[in-house]
């Protein structure tokens, strides 16, 4: 059985903030934790933002003892033995996350999957950067319209407990919608 997993990472905390999870053509919730087992194929490609291929994990022992790597199940008990993944980069090329294929035959992927994970991660990475944008943009404008808020309220009064209702009120908005 084929796996598919897409996991990005919270660059400031290094904790995992979104993951998506297919095995067996079925969708895994919470399958991923919000942190990796530092030892870990996936916590490796964010670590040095390469790529990683195996053809047959059990016979590549080895190659994984050397690179101090232990592959972990996720979600799914059959153990994989195939695996390619690829690092997604954000636009300043910090790893942000990881898009990885695993399956339970051997020889399975190749180069040109490694190629194939690169283009869907390049598309991908383009909607994270998306979303944190329109995001970062959002909060600059809830930012803007309280300060507007609070320069109207300073110009239109002097009784200082309207003006600190008014901070106090549009701080706690503020604050709400960060948490959110």
């Amino acid at each position: 059985a084929s796996s598919f997993f897409i996991l990005i990472r919270n660059i400031e905390t290094n904790k995992v903030s979104h993951a998506f999870y297919i095995d067996g053509g079925e969708h895994i919730p919470s399958a991923i934790a919000d942190e990796l087992p530092a030892n870990s194929l996936t916590a490796w490609i964010l670590n040095h933002s390469l790529p990683l291929l195996f053809d047959d994990l059990s016979h590549q022992t080895a190659f994984l003892k050397q690179l101090g790597l232990q592959p972990h199940r996720y979600g799914s008990d059959t153990i994989p033995r195939s695996w390619a993944g690829v690092p997604l980069f954000d636009a300043e090329a910090r790893t942000i996350g990881v898009i990885a294929i695993q399956d339970s035959r051997p020889y399975q992927y190749d180069q040109q999957t490694i190629e194939f994970l690169y283009q869907v991660a390049s598309h991908l990475s383009l909607g994270v950067q998306k979303v944190a944008l329109f995001t970062a943009e959002k909060t600059a404008r809830r930012t803007a319209d309280t300060l507007r808020e609070v320069a109207r309220v300073l110009n239109t009064t002097l009784d200082p407990d309207e003006v600190l209702e008014v901070i106090l009120g549009e701080l706690q908005h503020v604050l709400s919608l960060i948490h959110i």
